[in-house]
């Protein structure tokens, strides 16, 4: 099994690297690939139709990252009315995580309403960070940090571990774990500051930022499955789970980060 997880993973890693470098339309149709998989993960733990709305989901999301992809189009994420929208998402998905409970639409066309607006209001803010100046760097660093996080989480967790984080959500996370998360994120930022003479603070708020909330992310699937009863969101990928269980993490972390890099960039 850690066998197969770590091929899995190397081949994962080399793809991603290679398509973050390259960016441009292949990032764009990649993301727009990822964003459907993941729609379809999700009706596939909510026990719905995957196919539901099949062309519907692919056209629509199209559109949206479409809209991260033309320059005049480009502005209907740099405005407060976005901007608030996407806060107020991640808000609710942060506070789901703290009441321990999914609020779910009874109706199907409701539950593809939530889904759709999770999927639409996230994977495109991965585009939008690489087409920013120095977008390479931004998004290598984030992608670094938040993969490393949950790799220092992961270690920590098993050597030091004893205090139940979530033991309702996720019952092998421990306190210990998430301290190591944390503060092997931050050493990771303290890396890149110190070999590419970033400014400090800024760097070590991002990188602050980046772990609480690629931990929420976690969290949240963890919920997310609980309230399913799925161990992995789906077996797209041996040894790892699905598309939704490798980008977790990292969902609520890139539109927060997009517009911390507006903001302080």
């Amino acid at each position: 099994m850690f066998l197969q997880r770590m091929i899995t993973g190397s081949i994962l890693l080399v793809i991603s690297l290679l398509v973050i470098k390259n960016g441009g339309a292949l990032l764009l149709f990649s993301m727009c690939l990822f964003a459907v998989l993941t729609l379809s993960e999700l009706f596939g733990m909510a026990k719905k139709d995957k196919t539901l709305y099949p062309m519907f989901s692919f056209i629509l999301i199209t559109l949206i990252f479409l809209l991260s992809y033309f320059e005049p189009t480009k502005l209907f994420w740099n405005n407060v009315l976005t901007a608030g929208l996407t806060l107020g998402l991640v808000c609710f998905y942060i506070v789901e995580v703290f009441l321990k409970k999914i609020f779910l639409p009874k109706s199907n066309f409701g539950l593809f309403l939530r889904f759709i607006i999770f999927v639409s209001l996230t994977f495109p803010f991965i585009y939008l960070i690489r087409d920013m100046r120095f977008g390479f760097f931004y998004l290598l660093f984030v992608s670094v940090l938040v993969w490393s996080g949950d790799i220092f989480a992961y270690f920590g967790g098993r050597k030091f571990g004893k205090h139940k984080l979530a033991p309702s959500l996720s019952p092998k996370k421990t306190i210990e774990g998430s301290i190591s998360g944390f503060l092997g994120t931050l050493l990771l930022a303290w890396i890149f500051i110190w070999i590419f003479n970033l400014p400090f603070l800024i760097y070590s708020l991002g990188a602050v930022l980046i772990s609480i909330l690629g931990q929420l992310g976690d969290l949240h699937e963890s919920l997310v499955k609980r309230t399913f009863q799925v161990k992995d969101s789906s077996n797209l990928l041996p040894g790892h789970g699905g598309i939704y269980d490798r980008v977790d993490s990292a969902l609520l972390v890139m539109p927060m980060f997009y517009y911390f890099l507006l903001f302080f960039g």
